[in-house]
């Protein structure tokens, strides 16, 4: 009795606070904290509540109340926003867009709270919905009765009913998400605004910098835009869903009453054995249909009131979402100000360097034409005008560097350009430099290395900073040997020519000579003897070959297969060639060709029967016939 007194107490406190919040506060802000002291008296109320049905009715009032803060809040924003709009005209855009930050809630953490719970509770739904899916699918496999017709029935519309709760929280949890995105949003640019400097002093990195701002903000506000026509078409699909289901539920009355009169006249109705399967199988029908119907109506209400909340969510988020999109918006405005203010001051800035550098310009003219001939002649006079245009050249990089460093990265940028004119006008000298320097560092070409480029042979003597010495080798001589002349190639050629370098990795390299015997020289016995001569001559050769075959495998992974001799043999026109294949030390080419060639003329004088070809000519006569004699 002294709890309901107590309550009863509190109550009329209550509403007699309400009366004298609303005959003396007329100011919002008042209002909304009366309202809020009015929701912790209620709250505490409903805390000390132990009976069921008082509990029940201060949740409902609790509820209400919650409700009523939540629409001052939005009338309190939709006045400062109808007030921003109505002065917007006369702000300038820095104080447009911090009344646009005002405008946003930046505390995150009741949103943040809002959609942890959310996450949870979508979590909770999804696995109760997974649960009734799990119960169908297992009743299906059984003997269709009536009562579980009826309980998969609920159950499928209970599961509709989850999937319209599960989207109203994911509608709910994505405006939180959205709200929190908005208030960041609004302090990283209030934190932007605060940074920003006054009339800072222009150049092309900030007007750079401002131009991509300006870009970031542009895409932010299409994404904002793009959200909110996505928002809108989603609550107008969401809206017919509700008129739809609204519908729906005034004439499921109608479509009961319907089936049960057609599942009494069926039961009713004497078919013949024939008929009875077919009739029962109506009769299901009508039962299954009926049941879904009833229990559709039962949770029809419940539907209705997501669907609603669906609305509510995507309504909350379009309001965040548009005072996102204003907020970026007035971003925009401010940024191009900013913008169009350093680019003017830029203009007027580069005057000055601009008319120095004219100035500079002319006086070296007026100089070059009149001074200097008048106390320099002929190759002096060149010398010195060529001195003074290093000076002009001198003299615009100090002006330049005067008025456009301003910091690390600007003198980076002009340093940047001056190495780019730098190698524009000295490119042949900086690629000579730049391929000595990929010589050296690729260790490809040594000195000593025999290299052939552009078709120009030799051994390399020198490897300087701009060019490459060799000996020449071969040339008119026909032969591997050095011609006395010394070829200077610049170093360029690294990135414009293709290398062929005879000793990197190891020195030995393939050679061949060619051996044609006549028709009648027996060709087993000559392949033999040459294939012989080879193995014996160039055993050691191939020793040091394959070792160096082994260097080739360590440094790249893969031999070059020199394992032995080879001997190729062809036809030829004037007998059989034997091409014979052999390896040898790219400096003693010919000294091994000699001495192979030595041994097969010694052997072939030993037998007859091996002869060398060489181009002959036979003459055949044959005997002309007479012509027949003419009878007549």
């Amino acid at each position: 009795m002294t709890c309901r007194t107590s309550i009863l107490a509190a109550v009329l406190s209550l509403s007699l606070t309400a009366c004298t919040v609303w005959a003396a506060d007329t100011n919002e802000d008042n209002r909304i904290t009366k309202v809020q002291e009015r929701l912790e008296t209620a709250r505490s109320i409903l805390a000390q509540t132990t009976n069921s049905t008082e509990k029940a009715t201060w949740q409902d009032r609790v509820s209400l109340i919650e409700k009523e803060l939540e629409n001052v809040h939005r009338i309190v924003l939709l006045d400062q926003q109808e007030q921003a709009s109505s002065t917007k005209r006369r702000q300038s855009p820095e104080h447009a867009l911090r009344e646009a930050i005002s405008l946003i809630d930046t505390d995150v953490v009741n949103a943040e709270k809002e959609a942890k719970s959310l996450r949870g509770k979508i979590r909770s739904l999804k696995s109760a919905r997974a649960e009734l899916d799990k119960r169908n699918k297992q009743s299906d496999s059984k003997a269709d009765t009536e009562d579980d017709s009826k309980q998969r029935a609920q159950r499928e519309i209970k599961i509709q009913n989850l999937d319209a709760e599960i989207l109203a929280a994911v509608y709910q949890r994505e405006a939180a998400e959205l709200q929190i995105r908005v208030a960041r949003d609004a302090e990283s640019i209030e934190a932007i605004c605060a940074t920003n400097t006054l009339n800072p002093r222009a150049t092309l990195h900030l007007i750079f910098q401002k131009r991509q701002e300006v870009a970031d903000s542009v895409k932010a506000c299409g994404e904002y835009t793009r959200l909110t026509e996505g928002l809108e078409a989603s609550r107008a699909q969401t809206a017919d869903i509700l008129n739809f289901s609204d519908q729906k539920f005034k004439h499921l009355d109608e479509d009961i009453a319907s089936l049960r009169d057609g599942y009494k006249d069926s039961k009713k109705v004497r078919v013949s054995s024939d008929a009875r399967e077919a009739n029962q199988d109506y009769q299901l029908y009508l039962r299954t249909a009926m049941d879904v119907a009833e229990s559709e109506k039962d949770l029809m209400e419940d539907r209705l009131k997501l669907l609603k909340v669906q609305i509510e969510a995507l309504g909350r988020s379009i309001s965040i979402s548009e005072q996102g999109s204003a907020l970026v918006e007035a971003q925009t405005a401010f940024l191009l100000h900013d913008l169009n203010v350093l680019k003017w001051s830029y203009f007027w800035m580069i005057l000055i360097p601009i008319t120095c550098i004219v100035v500079l310009c002319i006086l070296f003219k007026l100089i070059s034409r009149f001074l200097l001939p008048l106390c320099y002649h002929k190759d002096s006079l060149f010398l010195s005008r060529r001195m003074g245009r290093y000076i002009l050249f001198m003299l615009i990089t100090v002006v330049v560097v005067t008025f456009f460093l301003e910091d690390l990265r600007a003198i980076a940028t002009v340093l940047g350009i001056v190495g780019a004119a730098i190698v524009i006008a000295l490119q042949d000298l900086c690629s000579s430099f730049a391929g000595w320097f990929m010589i050296v560092a690729s260790g490809k070409i040594k000195v000593g290395d025999r290299v052939e480029i552009d078709g120009k042979r030799g051994d390399v003597i020198d490897l300087q900073l701009m060019r490459i010495t060799l000996v020449e080798i071969n040339n008119w001589l026909g032969a591997d040997e050095p011609t006395g002349r010394v070829v200077i190639i610049p170093n360029s050629f690294i990135f414009k020519s293709s290398v062929f370098n005879y000793a990197h990795v190891h020195p030995f390299i393939w050679d061949k000579a060619d051996i044609t015997v006549t028709y009648e020289t027996p060709v087993k016995a000559t392949y033999e003897l040459l294939l012989r001569i080879l193995t014996e001559e160039t055993r050691n050769e191939f020793e040091e070959a394959a070792r160096g075959e082994d260097n080739m495998e360590k440094q790249y992974g893969m031999k070059h297969a020199i394992s032995g001799p080879r001997i190729d043999t062809i036809i030829g026109d004037n007998g059989v060639c034997f091409r014979l294949f052999y390896a040898t030390h790219y400096k003693f080419i010919c000294a091994t060709r000699n001495k192979i060639m030595a041994r097969i003329l010694a052997e072939f004088e030993k037998d007859t029967d091996m002869q060398f070809a060489y181009p002959t000519r036979r003459q055949i006569q044959s005997v002309v016939p007479m012509p027949a004699p003419v009878i007549r």
